[in-house]
């Protein structure tokens, strides 16, 4: 699972009422980790903590008067995310220890570059 690539889709509409808004939030609380927001096709930001709150301005991007709108959010998978961090790093010469610490992570390199461990269950709590 943590190897793959996850969408959300959400249609939706819009009251007409919202147009004369001076601003109309789309509010992301808790979205886990790294993912592309995109409203009726443009990109609207990427998230890539669920600790923090992410909040675009959409306005312009929305369809009124009972038309659909289209939320997407293409989740990246954390591996692949933190593997392609890491070589982004290493590229530039900046190596974020441990490279590997398979032992803890399940198998999977570079954690280190995505807000939580990919932990074993059995895992002793003095490591934390």
């Amino acid at each position: 699972m943590s190897e793959t690539n996850w969408v959300y889709e959400k249609t939706f509409s819009v009251p007409s009422s919202f147009r004369d808004r001076d601003r109309v939030v789309l509010n992301l609380d808790g979205v886990d980790t790294v993912a592309d927001v995109l409203l009726n096709g443009r990109n609207v930001g990427t998230v890539d903590n669920m600790f923090a709150r992410h909040r675009f301005d959409v306005k312009e991007l929305l369809r009124f008067e009972g038309k659909s709108n289209h939320l997407v959010l293409a989740f990246e998978s954390p591996v692949k995310y933190a593997e392609r961090e890491f070589e982004h790093h290493k590229a530039n010469r900046y190596i974020v220890p441990p490279e590997k610490l398979w032992q803890y992570m399940n198998g999977h390199s570079h954690a280190n570059f995505i807000r939580y461990l990919i932990l074993r269950r059995n895992m002793s709590s003095s490591f934390l």
